[in-house]
């Protein structure tokens, strides 16, 4: 899980790189297509705000993006320190997994709805 927590970490610094050296780069097709704003729309410059110190910014570009580096972040050091120090890993009983399918997406639509309201660009 470490090995890939690190690759989706250096696939996310590259492509903010390749935004960062090429802004027209990245150009979001469903919303040229629909005019309106994807779930993940303004998620890249986000995370620069948030690696920039700019914390309050990143939230306000697109919460749903800092919640998942955060979240990331914190899974990283579990598992990284669950390797280091031999810990028993925490396994809990997912018996509830369809409700969590249900949570997550409740999320991804309560972005979704923040970014519409908003009208991010």
């Amino acid at each position: 899980m470490v090995i890939v927590g690190i690759a989706a970490a250096v696939l996310g610094v590259s492509w903010c790189a390749v935004v960062m050296a090429v802004p027209s780069f990245h150009v979001c097709t469903w919303k040229t297509l629909t005019g309106f704003p994807c779930a993940g729309c303004g998620g890249t410059r986000a995370l620069l705000l948030l690696f920039g110190g700019r914390w309050s910014d990143a939230l306000l570009m697109n919460p749903g993006a800092v919640l998942s580096a955060v979240v990331w972040a914190v899974l990283m050091l579990y598992a990284s320190s669950v390797l280091i120090f031999r810990l028993e890993p925490w396994r809990p009983a997912w018996r509830g997994v369809r409700m969590w399918r249900w949570v997550f997406a409740g999320a991804v639509a309560v972005n979704w709805l923040y970014l519409l309201a908003v009208g991010r660009v």
